[in-house]
């Protein structure tokens, strides 16, 4: 370290030295200072859209914590609801299965009432034959044969409760 004694004894030679020195030190100082003033305003700006995006990200953050409970919450009703479907499926199954053989009994019996049908289509068509050939042999020979009874005229039906010949 120096001491004030041993600056005085330097020489003046080497105070016009240092004394440039110290000028250039200076005026490059000065050029750094007006080089740093714009950095400085830039870095200034920087920490301003820093901070502003800190406290957005903030805010992203609350927000997204909501949305993650209210996901979460939304995941519980899919779980519930696809459960809820599953058991469906497994209830519905016997009920398919049962619906299954209800249609083919009900195929049968629809087979079955055609074949009915034209069973008794035919039957209907005999009857009536014998309805015209029983007519008819009335006719020709009427002492011969009793009357039909009332019952088994097709289209006729007694009047009053009581039968009656010929309508």
């Amino acid at each position: 370290m120096l001491s004030l004694s041993s600056r005085s004894r330097c020489h003046p030679r080497s105070n016009g030295s240092l004394h440039r020195v110290n000028v250039t030190l200076y005026l490059y100082n000065e050029a750094l200072h007006r080089y740093n003033e714009p950095l400085n305003q830039y870095n200034e700006s920087l920490h301003r859209v820093n901070v502003t995006l800190y406290l957005y990200n903030e805010a992203l953050h609350q927000y997204n914590e909501s949305l993650n409970q209210y996901n979460e919450s939304l995941h519980r009703v899919n779980v519930t609801l696809y459960l809820y479907h599953e058991a469906l499926d497994q209830y519905n199954e016997p009920l398919n299965q049962y619906n299954e053989s209800l249609n083919r009994v009900n195929v049968t019996l629809y087979l079955y009432n055609e074949a009915l049908d034209q069973y008794n289509g035919s039957l209907n068509q005999y009857n009536e034959s014998l309805y015209l050939y029983n007519g008819t042999l009335q006719r020709f020979r009427p002492s011969a044969l009793p009357a039909l009874p009332i019952h088994l005229v097709p289209g006729r039906f007694p009047r009053g409760g009581a039968e009656t010949e010929g309508g």
